[in-house]
């Protein structure tokens, strides 16, 4: 093997050993590329900072206090209501627990057979598990809606088909709301066992602030360093290849974050206008489901709805559906063109199907994430991978007139 060979089996045993030590060790190194990401998207604040007259050290340091201080107030203030607010909302939405009377040895193992009571709702004869020992069965939000839908649907030719379609509705979505609640339970009593000892409060308290600090005062230092070490035949390619990603991935952040925000404020808005139970957790979430393309705003769309259904009659119902509308297409056609607008090149399609691709592979973060990985990954696609396909195909590279095409065009 020639010594450039030997030289890159070096490298990539060094680059192996690195990516080992950095997983063994992630319980460091997972805070310090959050806080390089963070610092990232911060740095323009920083930049800003620089230019009213600071020095970067002092911007990023302030910076880095207004950050804690402001995390600090919301955690304090707000996360013991909102973790209420939340706590109620399940309950309101899924009710006391319920099944059909012939499922009731199934329904009951695990329970207090004393509080597993029968009664007829909604021309059903049901079994129910009485957890405020009233002697009365206390439907859910969404067990009320289900059961306006059907009536609403009674006598219609498609009556029998829906209904049974409601029955499996029925069953499946209470199902969906303990595994949800579960996983809750499961990160919370994860996140209590993590905040429990001392090096994870250390990790969270002491070095994250450090590493964001250092991060965005290095950040345009480190880019240098890694710019004079890349070899010097490919160097101008290659940072016009990093300058595309840089583009793309800031405004896709950037433009994220904001588009949340106004998105969470006319949801809010919307939904305080239209009466609907537990509006700012709807709100909330609406906001934070459109960090996922396509199917985020259509599942931010359902509660609400749901949430309404039983105190409202046809005509707000459809009124809010057509504020949902009006909402998604605003952060569709005005929010995501003038914010983000077209530096991320990517077709509808191709962000439902690449949303869908890396939420099976990575999960919800996959989801998150999709967008940008996919604009980068189509970037290197148009630098490295295309122009070898045109030329094995004997296609001139992209911009080169055609034969037969005036070369002064």
């Amino acid at each position: 093997m020639t010594p450039a060979t030997w030289r890159t089996i070096f490298l990539a045993a060094v680059a192996a050993l690195v990516l080992w030590l950095a997983y063994q060790a992630r319980a460091v190194v997972t805070p310090l590329l959050v806080a390089l990401v963070l610092a990232y998207i911060l740095d323009p604040v920083v930049r800003l900072m620089e230019r009213r007259g600071m020095s970067r050290a002092v911007a990023s340091a302030t910076l880095v206090v207004v950050a804690l201080a402001a995390l600090v107030t919301v955690v304090a203030v707000a996360a013991t209501q909102f973790v209420s607010e939340a706590g109620a909302f399940y309950a309101d939405v899924t009710g006391e627990p319920a099944a059909d009377v012939a499922a009731r040895a199934a329904f009951s193992k695990g329970r207090d057979a004393s509080l597993v009571r029968e009664t007829t709702w909604s021309g059903h004869r049901i079994v129910y598990f009485d957890s405020d020992k009233d002697g009365a069965y206390r439907p859910g939000h969404a067990a009320l809606a289900l059961a306006k839908v059907r009536t609403a649907l009674a006598g219609t030719r498609f009556a029998g088909s829906l209904d049974r379609g409601l029955d499996g509705i029925e069953q499946f979505g209470p199902q969906i709301a303990q595994s949800a609640n579960a996983a809750l339970t499961a990160l919370v009593a994860g996140g209590r066992a993590i905040f429990a000892t001392f090096f994870g409060i250390l990790t969270i308290a002491v070095l994250f602030p450090i590493y964001l600090f250092y991060s965005l005062v290095n950040l345009a230092r480190v880019y240098d360093v890694a710019v004079r070490h890349l070899p010097q035949g490919q160097r101008a390619r290659i940072v016009e290849i990093l300058l595309k990603i840089h583009v793309t991935i800031s405004a896709f952040f950037r433009g994220r974050l904001i588009t949340m925000l106004v998105k969470g404020l006319l949801l809010l808005g919307l939904f305080v206008a239209f009466g609907v139970p537990f509006s700012y957790v709807c709100a909330a979430f609406a906001a934070l489901a459109s960090l996922v393309p396509v199917v985020g705003g259509i599942a931010a769309g359902i509660p609400p709805i749901v949430l309404a259904l039983p105190d409202s009659g046809g005509g707000a119902i459809l009124g809010l559906a057509i504020g949902i509308l009006v909402v998604e297409g605003i952060e569709a056609y005005v929010l995501i063109p003038v914010l983000i607008g077209r530096r991320v090149g990517l077709h509808s399609l191709t962000v439902l199907v690449c949303t869908l691709v890396a939420g099976d592979l990575l999960g919800f973060f996959g989801m998150i994430v999709a967008v940008p990985l996919t604009a980068v990954l189509k970037i290197l696609a148009a630098e490295f991978v295309l122009p070898e396909v045109r030329r094995r195909a004997g296609l001139p590279p992209l911009g080169t007139p055609g034969p037969g095409a005036d070369a002064d065009a």
